[in-house]
């Protein structure tokens, strides 16, 4: 609906600015006829002063003559200025105009020079000669040959003028029609608009309590299968706490007859029972590390936390002594920044910055020492901790992998563990309102991140 308007004006301003361009030039046209009716009569009127002094010899004849010459030099002028833009017919014409006009004016001053200092005979024998008259003649002819120019210009131009402002003029009525046109038809649309939006509001309310009506039900239901989800996490919570707390006696039993075996009876048998003993004794000490891995995990989602303010840098400190034999065996390195004081629990953030700097030392590049550091940083209401090493890094698209229970991706011979520390961690994170993730490549090492809120809302 815009755009037949907005074309019907933009063809009325082109129209206009062509309006314009041919009344320029009309313009154009009269200032050259004015400018050669100028120049004549400027000349003719310096003829009749000529001509009356020659005949008086009063000096009071001579005023038409003095003030024509500077008409001449003004006309001139325009004329060229004029003329610049005309046809180059038009400007040969003015070429051959400019030099009679000069000998003309020349042969008045000669003229009026003679009488002055000679006498009346001779000024008047100058005069019949003729060459005055043909110096006019010329004048006047050229000047008519360029007046007839332009006035077969100033008749086409006028024509050409006339034809623009009429189409001017439709192209501005042709607008307004139209627009009276659209507009009638915007308000039909309007009206269907009004009562189609009356109908589908009317339709939206009715479906809104339909929706409504569903999503209370499908909120009911969804509370009753949280509910049900809820008592069987927490049943799975103590289901594996009283299993691996209940496994613990009888494993006991296993490893202390198994460790009795093997103090007893090996190097006394074979090779292959010395084997069998080995074996039995290693799956006894990693059954021990799994049960009670697994009793911390469950353990984590049941105590219930004790959040208040805690000096990370303190925190930090108490890790590197309850790690410091293995660092001192790893040679191992760890710097941090000044870390802050943030409300969490200060138990479950000390085991998850124990979990993560124990693997930065355990997952070391064997050619070089390990070096630790822990830095801090503020993000809007939180705190972003992070735990980066020199070790031997992993592939990224393993980052979501690593943080599930029983998860690893290395052999137990090569890095022991059971790949649950990771997990714990995550849990207590997830457990202050925090998250955790993970930037590593192979070969270079890995970076660690957790966040805790900045206050004490968890």
């Amino acid at each position: 609906m815009a755009l037949i308007p907005l074309a019907l004006a933009a063809l009325a301003w082109w129209g206009s600015v062509q309006y314009r361009e041919r009344v320029r030039w009309v313009q154009h046209t009269r200032q050259v006829l004015s400018e050669m009716d100028d120049l004549l009569l400027a000349v003719t009127n310096a003829e009749t002063g000529q001509r009356g002094f020659v005949l008086t010899g009063e000096e009071s004849y001579l005023e038409p003559f003095r003030s024509a010459l500077p008409q001449v030099d003004v006309s001139v002028s325009h004329l060229q200025a004029l003329i610049r833009d005309s046809s180059p017919e038009q400007q040969a014409r003015l070429k051959e105009l400019l030099p009679a006009v000069r000998l003309k004016i020349e042969e008045l001053q000669r003229t009026v020079e003679i009488r002055r200092t000679r006498g009346e005979a001779l000024a008047v024998a100058e005069v019949r000669t003729g060459a005055g008259r043909r110096a006019m003649e010329t004048v006047r002819r050229i000047a008519a040959s360029m007046e007839v120019e332009e006035e077969r210009l100033l008749e086409q131009r006028l024509t050409v003028a006339r034809v623009t402002q009429t189409r001017v003029a439709i192209f501005f009525a042709a607008g307004i029609l139209v627009s009276i046109g659209l507009l009638f038809w915007a308000y039909h649309l309007i009206v269907l608009f009004a009562w189609e939006r009356k109908r589908a509001e009317e339709e939206a309310v009715r479906l809104n309590a339909e929706l409504e009506q569903h999503v209370a039900e499908r909120t009911t239901e969804l509370r009753a299968a949280n509910t049900s989800l809820q008592r069987s996490n927490t049943d799975l919570e103590r289901f594996a706490y009283v299993a691996s707390h209940d496994l613990q006696e009888p494993l006991r039993m296993v490893s202390a007859y198994v460790d009795l075996l093997k103090r007893r009876y090996e190097g006394k048998l074979d090779k292959d029972a010395d084997e069998y003993i080995r074996f039995a004794v290693d799956g006894a000490a990693r059954m021990r590390l799994l049960i009670t891995d697994l009793l911390s995990y469950s353990r984590t989602g049941m105590q219930v936390m004790r959040i208040a303010p805690a000096n990370l840098e303190e925190v930090l400190h108490k890790v590197m002594d309850n790690l410091q034999i293995l660092r001192e065996e790893t040679s191992a390195k760890v710097e941090h920044d000044r870390l802050p004081v943030v409300p969490c629990d200060e138990a479950g953030i000390m085991l998850v910055m124990q979990n993560l700097i124990s693997n930065a030392i355990k997952f070391r590049q064997p050619e070089r020492p390990p070096v630790v550091r822990v830095t801090a940083s503020r993000s809007g209401v939180e705190w972003h901790l992070a735990v980066e090493d020199n070790g031997i890094g992993f592939d990224e698209k393993y980052a979501d992998r690593i943080f599930e229970i029983f998860q690893r991706l290395h052999g137990g011979t090569v890095y022991p563990g059971t790949g649950i520390g990771l997990a714990i961690s995550k849990r207590v994170i997830e457990a202050h309102g925090g998250r955790m993730w993970v930037e590593s490549a192979e070969g270079v090492g890995s970076k660690f991140w957790f966040s805790l809120p900045a206050t004490g809302n968890a």
